[in-house]
């Protein structure tokens, strides 16, 4: 949970966990720990995105066949 909070806190308010203006200045862990949750983030973003494409070409097709 932690790792999440440091993330969010980045992410939102450019705040860093040991309290330096940029997280290449933050320990090795924090760095890997914000980045990691950053691209697990992208990740779920893109799929998140990827669905409602395919669920909207599924309701454009069924709208088109109906006339």
């Amino acid at each position: 949970m932690q790792a999440v909070q440091w993330f969010t806190d980045w992410r939102d308010y450019k705040i860093l966990p040991f309290g330096s203006s940029k997280l290449l200045d933050e320990p090795a862990y924090v760095y890997d720990v914000i980045h990691h949750a950053s691209v697990v983030i992208k990740e779920i973003e893109a799929e998140t995105a990827k669905r409602q494409k395919t669920e909207m070409d599924k309701a454009m097709k069924r709208s088109r066949s109906r006339g």
